[in-house]
């Protein structure tokens, strides 16, 4: 059955997932097949691995949001990863959900660490040891500026669909929200204003969210199934791929040559990881708390030995030349916690 054929019965009962392909997916595949051909001693190696891991997180989040929106049970047409591109300017958008009674532009966050948001609105991501303590604070681009700039977008876009629309009406039933995929992350919201807290949920909260919207909008906004149409057959037109070679970068900085002289050069790659950089944090920090140089937590020769073994328990860190017995049992559940958020 075409996806169109839906249309035909005048009503639907079910989420049908009009466009369900990823680039993500794409990138992925071409990630993990650059990675096979790279020697495991090359310095992008490293590189290329961690960016495999955080791919795979962004794709399990978005996994997430895709079964809860399968789950809803809720008459709504579904894009995934849509690319539309308006007078210049270019909207890639999660998920688009479309209802007779509202249409919500998702942006997916499959953030590592809690999140903290300010009273002025600043986004600020919080990175914690095993047993709670805030090693590192790491401001982010305020995802809800992001998505709006995208609502914008599709409202110029719905415009020109439909000409004789006023564009109240698009103002009235377009609606943003900030999914947070992953169920470890705590969102800290206390001292943000209640414009900015309500554009924020858990992913498992997207199903509560929707019947709010599908209540609220049943007399203000509504879109007739020959729109519905209208609407879905315009932007599958409109989506178009994004050309981008996801193994471009990688070979422009294994040929980029080094700014640094021999002695301040890194012995590897791994200086320019998140995991390089969060475990740097965790170094610095611990050190202060104990008044000690950071070196003696661990040296660099030792993270980076700690980022190429990726050891799975404190144990597993002996068979780093310097991390003896009394080492591992004091900062070893700490280490493997750091890890175990870039697997």
């Amino acid at each position: 059955m075409g996806i169109f054929d839906f249309f035909k019965s005048n009503t639907i009962t079910e989420p049908i997932f009009v466009k369900s392909d990823t680039t993500a997916q794409k990138q992925l595949d071409a990630l993990e097949r650059l990675l096979a051909e790279t020697p495991a001693n090359a310095p992008l190696y490293l590189k290329i691995q961690q960016d495999i891991k955080m791919l795979k997180a962004g794709i399990h989040g978005e996994q997430n949001v895709e079964y809860e929106l399968k789950s809803s049970f809720m008459p709504i047409y579904v894009f995934h990863d849509l690319f539309l591109h308006y007078k210049g300017l270019t909207a890639q958008i999660d998920y688009l959900v479309l209802h007779k009674n509202f249409i919500l532009v998702i942006e997916c966050k499959k953030l590592l660490g809690d999140i903290e948001i300010t009273a002025k609105g600043d986004f600020i991501r919080r990175f914690k040891t095993e047993d709670g303590r805030t090693y590192k604070k790491e401001g982010i681009y305020s995802p809800i500026v992001q998505n709006e700039r995208h609502c914008t977008i599709l409202k110029q876009i719905l415009s020109g669909i439909f000409p004789k629309v006023r564009p109240q009406l698009w103002n009235a039933g377009v609606h943003s929200v900030v999914v947070i995929a992953n169920p470890k992350s705590i969102v800290f919201d206390k001292y943000a204003k209640k414009e900015i807290k309500e554009q924020i949920i858990k992913y498992d909260q997207l199903k509560t969210h929707m019947q709010y919207l599908a209540n609220q909008n049943t007399d203000s906004f509504i879109i007739g199934n020959k729109s519905m149409q209208k609407l879905c057959d315009a932007l599958l037109t409109m989506h178009t791929e994004n050309p981008v070679d996801y193994t471009e970068k990688y070979r422009r900085m294994d040929k980029q040559p080094s700014e640094t002289s021999a002695a301040e050069k890194p012995s590897s790659d791994t200086d320019n990881t998140a995991l390089y950089n969060a475990l740097k944090a965790y170094r610095l920090g611990t050190s202060r708390k104990e008044g000690i140089k950071p070196y003696y937590i661990f040296n660099n020769a030792q993270m980076e030995a700690i980022i190429q073994l990726c050891p799975v328990t404190p144990q597993d860190l002996q068979q780093i030349d310097g991390f003896a017995e009394r080492k591992c049992q004091k900062y070893g559940k700490d280490i493997i916690h750091i890890l175990n958020q870039f697997r």
